[in-house]
C-alpha cells in the first residue's frame, strides 16, 4: 500500500540567485569570441606605485634647481592564467540524460561565483608580496585604504567575507548594485573568502568560456554522469595586499 506521505510531485526549484555584492558584483564576466586568452594573458601595470612625479623650472619659480628627472623601469607587466569551474550530475539510462545535463547546468550557474571565489582568494594567499601588520578589522579596512592608495594609482578592489563585511556595515555603502567603502572603493563581499584577512588588489576583469556540456563515469558508484564546466580567468591589476585581522 503506497502511503501519500510518500508521494512527492516533482516541481521546479526555487529560483536561485547569487549572492549579492560577490566578485561579479564589481566584475562581470564576458566571454570574447576570441578565447586565445585560455593560454594565459599579460597587461601593463600602468597604475602601480609612484610612477608619476613633480618638478619645476627654478628660473620661473625660483630656488634651487630641482635635480635630475627620475624614472622607475615602468611599465611591469601582470599576467593571468585560467582555471576551470565543473560539476556533474549522475544519471542512470538514457531517458534521464537530458534532465542530468540540465541540472549539471544549474549547479554550475548557482554555485561558479562562489567557487571562482575561493580560487581567485587562495592565489592570494600563495603569493601576496604586501603584508601589513594584524590588525583589528575596522583599523584593517582603515590600513588597507590607505596602502592601496599608496601602491595603486586607480581604484582598487578590497575583498572580505560576507560576515565581515556585516561587522563592517556602518563603514560601507552601496550604490549602483555594488558595495563600497565610504570613500569608494568597490567591495567585494564573498562567500568563498576566510575570515582571517582582508585582501585588496588593483583593478579586476573576468573573462570566461560558454559553458560545456560533457559525459563520464563515476567509477565510486559505477554510474554515468552528466558533465558541465566552463574556463575562467581572473586578471587583477597590481597591488595585491594582504591585511591579517585579529
Amino acid at each position: 500500500m503506497v502511503l501519500t506521505a510518500d508521494l512527492h510531485m516533482p516541481v521546479a526549484a526555487p529560483p536561485v540567485v547569487e549572492h549579492p555584492y560577490g566578485l561579479f558584483s564589481i566584475a562581470p564576466p564576458t566571454s570574447p569570441a576570441d578565447e586565445a586568452w585560455e593560454l594565459g594573458i599579460t597587461f601593463p601595470n600602468v597604475a602601480c606605485g609612484n610612477l608619476v612625479r613633480s618638478t619645476y623650472d627654478e628660473c620661473i619659480n625660483g630656488g634651487p634647481e630641482p635635480g635630475a628627472k627620475t624614472f622607475d623601469d615602468c611599465p611591469l607587466w601582470a599576467t593571468g592564467k585560467a582555471f576551470t569551474l565543473y560539476t556533474g550530475a549522475h544519471f542512470a539510462g538514457s531517458d534521464s540524460r537530458a534532465e542530468a545535463a540540465a541540472r549539471a547546468r544549474a549547479q554550475l550557474t548557482a554555485g561558479e561565483q562562489t567557487a571562482a571565489e575561493a580560487r581567485w582568494w587562495s592565489g592570494f594567499a600563495a603569493s601576496s608580496p604586501i603584508v601589513l601588520p594584524t590588525v583589528g578589522l575596522v583599523a584593517g579596512l582603515a590600513a588597507l585604504e590607505d596602502r592601496l592608495a599608496a601602491e595603486y594609482s586607480g581604484t582598487g578592489v578590497i575583498l572580505m567575507t560576507r560576515g565581515n563585511a556585516t561587522l563592517l556595515a556602518s563603514y560601507l555603502t552601496t550604490s549602483g548594485g555594488k558595495l563600497m567603502t565610504m570613500v569608494g572603493t568597490p567591495v567585494v563581499a564573498g562567500a568563498g573568502f576566510t575570515s582571517d584577512r582582508l585582501q585588496a588588489t588593483g583593478a579586476t576583469a573576468i573573462r570566461r568560456t560558454p559553458i560545456f556540456d560533457r559525459e563520464g563515469f563515476d567509477t565510486s558508484n559505477n554510474s554515468a554522469l552528466a558533465i558541465a564546466e566552463r574556463t575562467y580567468l581572473i586578471a587583477q591589476d597590481c597591488a595585491v595586499i594582504t591585511q591579517p585581522i585579529t
